[in-house]
Parts: C-alpha cells; sequence; structure tokens
C-alpha cells in the first residue's frame, strides 16, 4: 500500500471526500492471473455516489468515468478501526492482441 498526500494525488478526493489536505488517501493495487484492482481510501466518512454533471459542469463524472472504464467497481467500508471509505476498481487483464 502506498500512502501519497492529497495534493499530490488527487484534487478529487481532497475536495469531494472532504478530506482534509493534509490527509493522505492510500491507494492499493492487487494484480491477480487475470484482474487489476485498484482501491483508494480516503478519511472521509462520505459516501461516494455517482453524480451527473452538468454539459459545462467542471466536476461530477468521476463515478461515471470510472464505471464506463472498468470492468467492475464498488465502495467497500474502512478497516475496523479505521475511518473513511474505500472506493475500488477492477480491469480485467486481457491477452494481447
Amino acid at each position: 500500500m502506498v500512502k501519497v498526500p492529497h495534493g499530490t494525488h488527487s484534487t478529487h478526493d481532497a475536495r469531494h471526500a472532504g478530506a482534509d489536505p493534509v490527509g493522505t488517501v492510500a491507494v492499493a493495487l492487487e494484480c491477480a492471473v487475470r484482474e487489476l484492482r485498484v482501491t483508494l481510501a480516503d478519511p472521509s466518512p462520505a459516501p461516494r455516489r455517482p453524480r451527473t454533471g452538468g454539459p459545462t459542469a467542471e466536476s461530477g463524472r468521476g463515478l461515471f468515468i470510472v464505471a464506463a472504464s472498468a470492468d467492475d467497481w464498488g465502495t467497500d467500508p474502512p478497516e475496523p478501526g479505521e475511518v473513511g471509505k474505500k472506493v475500488w476498481f477492477s480491469l480485467a487483464v486481457r491477452e494481447p492482441m
């Protein structure tokens, strides 16, 4: 697991998750034989929900893009004793063409 300061990693998480700017977002990459799973955990308890960004909106499309690009995605509660949430997505590892 890699912990990266918000300002370096994700303006989106800092803005929409309500996480403290000095907090961290934990990023975990798990690679199995046929799947790559990326999990981001932040300290905000606010749930992630897909939103609809208007045609001129500068935000509101993140989870829509994840859902359209990933093979699967979802949210998980934090580890016992921790606060926040986890958002993950997975990509199937396919044979090269």
